[in-house]
């Protein structure tokens, strides 16, 4: 009888330390939406003259960035949208260069707008395989 109990009791902890996140996943997205309006309108200060805003559609999906090189333009947005059931990241591996997306689940999207020309590279900070490059030219 007690071993019964005992069970139950894992259960009911292992499904609690599974839900944890999913919980407290409301008040990051709240955060998240914060993070990207700001980022917004941050980007948008800097914008650069006479240029047209355009966009580049990136996948999360089978563990893998789609496409896994890009190359923009100075002032051009790049749209990650996680496709995957597993949760990923967007982070670049300079912090100087793009603060990040948080944790993205299926569904989610996270856009950052490159104002620097350069090479940076982004991964999933929880797939070390997963990496990608965003070239940026003038």
């Amino acid at each position: 009888m007690n071993k019964k109990y005992l069970i139950v009791f894992a259960v009911l902890i292992g499904l609690t330390l599974f839900l944890i996140p999913y919980i407290f996943r409301k008040e990051e997205a709240k955060k998240e939406v914060k993070k990207s309006v700001e980022a917004i309108i941050n980007n948008s200060s800097e914008s650069v003259p006479g240029s047209k805003s355009s966009t580049t559609n990136v996948n999360i999906e089978n563990f893998s960035f789609v496409p896994e090189e890009i190359n923009i333009k100075k002032g051009e947005t790049v749209v990650w949208t996680e496709k995957d059931d597993a949760p990923h990241t967007v982070t670049a591996s300079n912090k100087e260069d793009f603060s990040g997306s948080g944790t993205l689940l299926k569904g989610d999207t996270y856009s950052f707008t490159f104002n620097k020309v350069g090479s940076f590279t982004y991964r999933c900070k929880f797939h070390s395989n997963m990496i990608v490059v965003v070239n940026v030219k003038e």
